[in-house]
């Protein structure tokens, strides 16, 4: 059976993004993306409803840090959420606002758990260049991508568990605020520059 797509994408054809796409570049943006770690075994351990009520207080507890801090929820996908601050109404403060916002969503879950079985959150921060754009026609979401959402998106798989890594442009943004802890350099492969850890408030 073959299979004709009406709207099918031609390359050569192509010359501008369509108007309702509202596609925009955003030089300077600050990309969070948090984890569950060990969310996989959690999930199995589990009943379901306690599962969907245990995300569901890590989301509103995120949404609630993204409100107090002007930053702008992106998407969740399964246990993982992503925000970006620069796009909305955080002004030049959003590298500051982004990390303050990591803190108060660990500070939370600390709390939370005091010693019992609840899990921790791993997060990545990174300040750079991102595109963004009203993507579909049905259920339209609006998404951002580009190489700040790639490297935020790898500090936060490789961050240990219940950490908060950042790269260095955003560490040259809020070290006189927060107290960082210096991991390295980067894989080569993900570019130049160096790693960080955020340890707490000044």
């Amino acid at each position: 059976m073959k299979i004709i797509l009406k709207n099918k994408f031609e390359p050569e054809n192509f010359s501008s993004c369509p108007d309702d796409i509202h596609f925009r570049q955003w030089d300077c943006v600050t990309v969070i993306f948090a984890d569950i770690d060990d969310f996989y075994e959690y999930a199995q351990k589990m009943q379901p409803e306690r599962l969907l009520y245990e995300l569901h207080e890590f989301f509103s507890c995120f949404d609630e840090a993204v409100d107090q801090f002007h930053l702008e929820k992106i998407k969740t996908i399964g246990d993982a959420y992503m925000c970006v601050g620069g796009i909305s109404s955080s002004g030049n403060n959003h590298p500051v606002n982004s990390v303050a916002a990591a803190l108060a969503v660990r500070h939370y879950l600390e709390q939370r758990r005091q010693g019992s079985d609840c899990w921790s959150v791993r997060f990545g921060i990174h300040t750079g260049t991102v595109y963004s754009g009203v993507l579909g026609r049905k259920q339209q979401t609006f998404d951002v991508w580009g190489p700040a959402v790639n490297l935020a998106s790898r500090l936060e798989s490789s961050c240990p568990k219940g950490e908060i890594q950042i790269s260095d442009i955003t560490y040259e943004q809020i070290k006189d605020y927060f107290v960082c802890e210096y991991q390295g350099i980067m894989p080569e492969k993900w570019g130049k520059g160096s790693l960080y850890l955020v340890k707490g408030e000044k």
